[in-house]
């Protein structure tokens, strides 16, 4: 766990401390706009039992990232958006998790992307 924290540190994202359930275990707005600091991440392991790292998405870790829980919609979408098929993809308990870079434009949140039970998470 250390390497992947040493790995999103060095890419400059945003984290928050998260349990199994992916409920953040401080008030997590702020890191939207203020990243913690090195020390501050791996006290997290010393304060919180069962500690999970979420990534804070949007500008502040340059990354925005589409949520797929309905593995049906996805021809769909990769026929909706090519660039599918090359982005880093990462399974979750109910289907996948898409990473795109973004680069300074602000990208909304919305549970609707595509008109579709499509989640993209961002700012």
């Amino acid at each position: 766990m250390i390497y992947i924290i040493n790995e999103y540190l060095k890419n400059e994202y945003s984290l928050i401390p998260i349990n199994s359930e992916k409920e953040p275990y401080v008030y997590w707005k702020s890191f939207q706009y203020k990243k913690a600091i090195t020390e501050d991440v791996f006290d997290w392991y010393n304060i919180f039992c069962d500690v999970n790292i979420g990534i804070v998405t949007g500008n502040i870790s340059k990354l925005a990232v589409i949520d797929v829980d309905d593995l049906n919609l996805l021809p769909e979408l990769e026929e909706l958006l090519q660039e599918i098929k090359e982005t880093t993809r990462v399974r979750t308990r109910r289907g996948y998790h898409y990473y795109f870079s973004l680069n300074g434009d602000y990208v909304k949140s919305t549970n609707n992307l595509f008109g579709k039970r499509l989640e993209l998470k961002s700012n």
